[in-house]
């Protein structure tokens, strides 16, 4: 077997793992789910279900108009000059 033989001859190996075909599917589709699931974690941005979602609008929603209520109440009001207190 020539060295350039051998070199495809152990590429081959490395590729194809020993065991019945099941066994390799199983293993692929694993490592496949695998790398889903770290791309999902990693990403942070997971989608949420619509009814979620509609929650999570209707609070963020209400916690806006809760913050311009008390925007509005902590602003002292303006008030116009009265002019000579003492005529």
């Amino acid at each position: 077997m020539t060295a350039d033989e051998r070199a495809r001859y152990d590429a081959w190996h490395r590729t194809h793992m020993p065991g019945p075909a099941s066994q390799r599917s199983a293993r692929r589709s694993q490592a496949e789910q695998d790398a889903a699931t770290r791309a999902l974690l990693a990403s942070g941005d997971r989608p949420l279900p619509a009814e979620k979602q509609a929650e999570l609008d209707r609070l963020r929603s209400m916690i806006a108009r809760i913050d311009h209520i008390v925007a509005e109440r902590l602003t002292p009001p303006a008030t116009e000059p009265a002019g000579d207190l003492f005529a």
